[in-house]
Formats: structure tokens, sequence, C-alpha cells
């Protein structure tokens, strides 16, 4: 299905008919399918609606993207579709959009589950970021030079969010491990899952071993 957000067609799919909503967002260079095997998990428990972001699989791509405009186009889309009892899992850049989205924008979220988010660039691992640079200096991707350039959250950020919060890594994620524990910090409250013999992505993409882990 498509919905106008923003100027863009925004690509997205939905499931069950619960009157408890989750909004799935999926990370850098990917769309919602692969979120597909969570999906036939949990959509007997939520109305689930999986949501490419712009510049990403079927919805209508741009020069430039940020995550303060993707998260400005899931305020908008939750507010169309007059969403309720509201939990955002994302992965990657997608939990840095739904950070934003409750922190800044949509305080009416109840939960969010932030898998491998960092809060700056630089909470990468080194040789990680370094190959992104490199990406980009051959491709001049802007999905890539959003990852280099942003966010750039403050512990102030979050002094206003209002969700419950569940951070979730990979024990051998891309995140520095001195990273995961300051953002475990400055998201006071919140809890901190580290996934045994897991990268980055490995226990999210075309995967349901995240719902051994979390409450979802």
């Amino acid at each position: 299905m498509y919905i106008k957000i923003n100027g863009l067609d925004y690509y997205y799919e939905e499931y069950g008919n619960s009157d408890k909503t989750l909004i799935l967002l999926h990370g850098n260079g990917e769309d919602c399918s692969i979120f597909q095997e969570l999906i036939e998990k949990l959509q007997d428990r939520y109305h689930i609606y999986a949501i490419d972001s712009r510049n990403h699989g079927r919805t209508t791509k741009t020069n430039n993207v940020t995550y303060i405009d993707i998260a400005f186009d899931i305020a908008i889309f939750i507010r169309k579709l007059e969403l309720k009892n509201i939990t955002v899992y994302g992965f990657s850049d997608g939990a840095i959009v739904a950070l934003f989205l409750a922190s800044k924008l949509y305080f009416e979220i109840d939960a969010i589950y932030l898998s491998g988010i960092n809060l700056f660039p630089s909470g990468i691992k080194n040789k990680d970021l370094r190959a992104m640079k490199r990406d980009y200096k051959y491709t001049k991707d802007p999905n890539t030079l959003m990852m280099i350039n942003s966010p750039y959250f403050t512990k102030s950020d979050f002094k206003d969010l209002k969700a419950k919060v569940t951070l979730i890594y990979g024990e051998d994620d891309c995140m520095k491990k001195r990273h995961i524990k300051l953002a475990n910090k400055w998201l006071v409250g919140s809890k901190l899952i580290i996934i045994p013999n897991e990268n980055h992505g490995s226990y999210i993409v075309h995967s349901d071993k995240l719902l051994d882990y979390i409450d979802l």
C-alpha cells in the first residue's frame, strides 16, 4: 500500500487487526521485507505497519535524506492513520529514527525497541566507519552520507522521552562497547539486552530470533 507523506509516495505493509500497534522500521539500504519472519510470529498480537523509509525500497527516492526527515515522515504517518497504543521497533537506522520520533516528535508512543543504535557516528567501530567512508567516496549514496554525518544526540535530547526503552545489541555488533554503555546510561531507565553469538543484524534480518529475548 502507499500513502502520500511530505510529497513522497510512502510504501507500507499492514498485518493483523489488534488494538495494539507495532511499527517496524528497517535499517540503511534495506526495506520492510527484512521483517517478514518476525511479522509472521507477531501479526496475531499486533496491528503491524512495516514501512519502507524514504530513499529505500518502494518509497520515493530523494537526493538528500536525514534521520529527522524520516522521523517527521513517520510522525505524519501515525497521525494520518490515527494510530494508538503504539510500540515502535527500529533496527540500526530505523532505531535512530524511532528515537528521534519518540524523544522529539511524538510523545504518545508507549515503547521503543532499539536494535544496534548509535547516538553519534563515532559510536560505530572505527573499521566499520572507515568502510562507510570508502563506500561513499565511490557511490556518493545519500543514505551512506547520512550514516557518516549523523546522528548527533546529546543527553539533554532525552529529557522529555516518555516511552519505555529497550536497547538490543548483538554480542559482535559494529557499535563500540563503551558506546553501548553510554546509550544505556543516557536513556535513563532503559533495559539493555546483549544477544550472544550475534552481530549487528544476524538476529533481525529475515529472522525471528529476536522474540527469544524481548517481550513483544
